[in-house]
């Protein structure tokens, strides 16, 4: 269900319909063009990606008939997107809907849930998008790693938790307060307990609370927080496809570095027009001369904007920054980059899109309450209850076509972070 179509529901309420003050964000999915199943076979979408050129070249100087150096042919491989599916489902009583409508509610009880499951699945897509651990047993992507154990002898007691400052994200766990996380060993394979609530989010702290009834389990550092059931049936997330150096989508980053491997730049602190300009330098040497979208966690942005600010005061230089309100646009070899906060960005990483990286989401539909318009609705009774169910449904997973010239920028150290204590 696209963002247009639960601000539409909203509106009919006026304005003194239901308060929405969670951080929200779609801009991962904004950035990653949904394309439909044109060029899709069967389940998967594919793509063709050339990985060599011809090099069939002879020299020669004397001008005579001379012998030619056997062909060296352009290669092409294919890369293969699998499906990956999303649903979610919402329940309403009778009685929430009968007395919204008799009540003189201003909002009607199945326009609020429907809008609320609109929300949820469109922050759950985004999330899948950006940190899905992908399709095989051994994770690639986490939302966050365990720092320390504060209390709580197991999971039932229950356990609060630290989370690193690196993979911290304030606005992610505040949105996933009651909701489910899988935790996994530090291989991401090894499954220590499915299903934990996550509660009290730290907005200071780095802290979570995780409970499971009659868990004798405790966790302990290193160890990872997924997206509940999320284990070999999402897409790779975009993190995943940054940092990939083996083979994904059929295709090696180790045999085919120039087009199927993202560069990765090491920061060690704070965010500046210096990494930012590294960073450039290594893209332009793998071909990228248009430029990029750099999304970045708030806290690096505010720290590149302090030092924008006070470059513009003491320097004449002004020509080759751009500042805005929620954008920096910083001159590189590899183009103009376009600097932007984004919300459930990682607080030790920032990723850089190259504006010819052809970044989409491919599957067979966003988020909708039908199914290819023959099933409508999607609402059920719910059977020996007094109620109703609604699910929304979607299919989509993002892919980079040139990975090469993206990149992700890791050890940022953040002056506003907030770190475990």
């Amino acid at each position: 269900m696209a963002r247009a179509d639960a601000e539409t529901l909203i509106k009919k309420y006026g304005k003194g319909g239901v308060i929405k003050i969670l951080p929200e964000s779609e801009d991962m999915c904004k950035l990653f063009t949904y394309v439909d199943q044109s060029g899709r076979a069967g389940e998967d979408y594919n793509i063709s990606v050339q990985v060599q050129r011809e090099g069939g070249v002879t020299y020669n100087r004397d001008g005579a008939m001379f012998a030619l150096n056997a062909a060296i042919s352009a290669l092409s491989k294919r890369a293969t997107i699998g499906v990956a599916e999303l649903a979610m489902r919402g329940n309403i009583s009778y009685a929430e809907i009968e007395q919204s409508k008799r009540g003189g509610a201003i909002v009607d009880a199945l326009e609020e849930k429907m809008a609320n499951l609109g929300w949820s699945i469109n922050f759950y897509r985004e999330l899948q998008t950006l940190y899905g651990p992908g399709t095989a047993s051994t994770a690639t992507g986490s939302l966050g790693t365990i720092n320390a154990i504060v209390s709580g002898a197991d999971l039932s007691a229950p356990i609060v938790a630290n989370i690193t400052r690196a993979t911290w994200n304030q606005q992610m766990w505040l949105n996933m307060s009651g909701h489910l996380v899988d935790i996994y060993a530090a291989d991401l394979v090894t499954s220590i307990a499915t299903g934990v609530t996550v509660s009290a989010p730290s907005d200071s702290t780095n802290r979570i609370t995780l409970t499971k009834a009659g868990s004798a389990v405790l966790p302990v550092a290193g160890q990872v927080l997924m997206l509940s059931g999320s284990i070999a049936k999402t897409g790779y997330g975009i993190q995943s496809l940054l940092e990939n150096t083996g083979t994904m989508h059929g295709i090696s980053a180790s045999t085919y570095p120039g087009v199927w491997k993202a560069v990765s730049h090491a920061v060690g602190g704070p965010l500046s027009i210096a990494s930012l300009r590294e960073a450039g330098t290594k893209l332009w040497r793998k071909g990228l001369t248009n430029g990029a979208t750099v999304k970045v966690p708030g806290e690096a942005f505010t720290d590149l904007g302090n030092e924008v600010d006070a470059n513009n005061t003491s320097e004449g230089d002004k020509a080759s920054r751009e500042v805005g309100v929620d954008r920096i646009k910083i001159r590189t070899p590899a183009g103009v980059f376009k600097v932007e906060p984004y919300a459930y960005m990682k607080q030790g990483i920032a990723m850089v899109f190259g504006n010819d990286a052809e970044c989409i989401r491919t599957g067979s539909g966003e988020p909708r309450f039908d199914i290819s318009g023959i099933i409508k609705g999607l609402e059920l009774p719910v059977p020996d209850y007094a109620g109703h169910e609604y699910r929304v449904y979607g299919q989509s997973a993002p892919l980079i076509k040139k990975p090469a010239h993206c990149a992700i920028l890791t050890g940022l150290l953040n002056t506003t972070d907030t770190s475990p204590s």
